[in-house]
């Protein structure tokens, strides 16, 4: 519905917009919107007095405003929007709200100054007047992640908000507070969880100065910041800002784990950054996964139906140019690195620096062993020497130079890994010295090669094909996938070399494993049901067609 404007010989004005539809099908007008937005919108516009000085009266309202991220599964839903604008003399009015998406609707208003004409047409925001307002109201942090499209990250909490707004159009002055309590944020990617955050800013122009910061990390850690954020004359953006971190555990991962001290210095300008720092692992988990995902293939798509002539447009050649950042950092590792997984126990120390300018950043240092062992084919090696160099040319992988020893079969054995992380060597050496299928096969089986049964020789080309890097057929391991086992071997009697028998095993659930083994006998069947009862304790029971029977306690303990 809409009045047409009409003018009087005295020159006044009169007209009245009125306007009323569904945000969603706003779109048809040629207006693009975000198609997750909906609601009921409704917008009047009134026109008086004069043409040389008309009244404006306007208010805007959205009812029942949702905004939906189907991506995410996040949904903001009964939203209220409230706008009204008015004109008078030569000053604009602005009051509004907006509720739903904090326990406490946001409050602002605001005087600017305006000149506005109809005859003739005039509009003008003075630079040099006055500016007046004030915005206050509580920000529920829940909605943020929807907001920012932060699909892995979590957030909790109400920042109250109480800002003025003082200067001129040329130099607004924005001044206030910021204060949340009991805050909550949690990175999925990264299992970094920090609660009880509180957080204080205060800002009085030109800067804004982070009073206190701080939030709990793991069980005893603690992290906190200080800093400010200035804007000078001409838009020039200093800042200063420093993160402390006490016990903090910042990775909280099944693979990783770490919890750190120290603190990191970020300052600088709008043209340039400086990172500075050191950290110090006070404690840090690595677990080698047993199995590698193999990489996702990029297919080839190829469009039949459509047009085929707009052709889609390939990436910008144009880059746009980044902020250079002077990087000094440190991470210290004074001992308690443990890494493990695929038959490793290790703990090592170490530290690495991170220096020079982006992006020639130069990593150089690395880590040295400081206990360990390593299951290889069975057989227990004490790790006597292990280092991992960082450094050389940018992008190159770690060097790896590990050493192990295991004696068996009347011999010392020592296998060495070395060469980059990402395609180490294996060598086998012994003392006295040996071939190394002659090795294998002592280590395996405590005999010689010629004494070997066929079934153990068969044992004896998948090791070579293990340390070879597994090329080949997999049988055991296809079959144990076929038959949806967790554990399948073959097993070779030390007393009757002639005997073999075969090994199963699966988990029921999570603390309970059960293993059966049959022979070539009649009454070498047996089974074996073990129980944890605690991530120390376990029960085990044992059962064979003999009627041999059993019942084992056992007892670990980590340290």
């Amino acid at each position: 519905r809409q009045g047409l404007p009409g003018f009087d010989p005295a020159g006044k004005v009169q007209a009245r917009l009125v306007w009323e539809s569904n945000i969603e099908d706003v779109s048809a007008l040629g207006v693009k919107i975000p198609a997750d937005l909906s609601g009921r919108a409704l917008l009047k516009i009134d026109v008086r007095g004069t043409a040389g000085s008309p009244e404006i009266n306007c208010m805007f309202t959205v009812e029942e405003g949702a905004y939906r991220d189907a991506q995410l599964g996040s949904v903001i839903e009964n939203v209220g929007v409230h706008f009204y604008a008015r004109t008078i003399s030569d000053r604009l009015a602005l009051t509004g709200s907006v509720s739903g998406i904090s326990s406490s609707p946001f409050e602002m208003a605001a005087e600017l100054p305006f000149v506005f004409s109809l005859a003739p047409f005039h509009l003008e925001f003075p630079a040099d007047a006055e500016l007046k307002g004030s915005l206050r109201g509580g920000m529920d942090l829940a909605a943020v992640p929807a907001a920012l499209s932060l699909d892995r990250h979590y957030m909790q909490g109400v920042l109250q908000l109480d800002f003025h707004l003082a200067g001129t159009m040329d130099e607004p002055l924005v001044s206030g507070s910021a204060q949340l309590n009991r805050g909550y944020f949690e990175d999925i990617t990264t299992g970094t969880v920090l609660e009880d955050i509180y957080l204080h800013l205060e800002a009085s122009p030109p800067r804004i100065e982070i009073v206190r910061g701080e939030a709990r990390a793991g069980r005893d850690g603690k992290v906190e910041v200080v800093g400010w954020i200035e804007a000078g004359y001409g838009g020039a953006i200093s800042y200063d800002v420093t993160l402390g971190m006490d016990d903090a555990a910042l990775l909280r991962r099944d693979d990783v784990q770490a919890v750190v001290d120290g603190s990191l210095r970020l300052n600088g300008t709008g043209s340039e950054a400086f990172v500075t720092g050191k950290l110090v692992l006070d404690r840090a988990e690595i677990m080698i996964p047993d199995r590698v995902a193999n990489d996702i293939p990029r297919l080839e798509v190829v469009e039949i139906h459509g047009d085929r002539s707009a052709a889609p447009p390939g990436p910008s050649s144009e880059k746009s140019p980044s902020l250079p950042v002077n990087v000094d950092l440190s991470l210290e590792s004074p001992g308690r690195l443990f890494v493990a997984g695929r038959g490793l126990d290790s703990e090592w120390k170490g530290t690495v620096y991170v220096k020079g300018r982006s992006p020639d950043l130069d990593v150089s240092g690395g880590f040295s062993l400081v206990r360990g062992y390593f299951n290889l084919l069975g057989k227990r090696f004490a790790l006597t020497r292990g280092m991992i160099q960082l450094g050389g040319p940018p992008g190159a992988p770690p060097l790896v130079d590990v050493e192990g020893r295991a004696s068996s079969g009347g011999m010392t054995a020592e296998v060495t890994i070395s060469g980059p992380a990402t395609s180490p060597s294996i060598s086998l050496s012994s003392s006295p010295p040996y071939p190394s299928d002659e090795i294998l096969a002592r280590l395996l089986f405590g005999k010689s090669l010629d004494t070997l049964t066929p079934l153990q020789a068969l044992q004896l080309a998948q090791a070579v094909r293990t340390l070879a890097g597994g090329g080949g057929l997999d049988v055991f391991g296809k079959t144990r996938k076929l038959l949806g086992i967790d554990q399948l071997e073959l097993m070779q009697s030390d007393e009757n070399e002639g005997e073999a028998s075969i090994r199963a095993g699966k988990y029921i659930n999570d603390r309970i494993y059960l293993q059966v083994e049959q022979g070539v006998g009649s009454d070498s069947s047996r089974a074996s049901v073990e129980v944890e009862i605690s991530p120390n304790l376990s029960l085990e029971t044992e059962m064979g067609s003999d009627s041999g029977s059993g019942v084992g306690v056992k007892w670990r303990w980590d340290y």
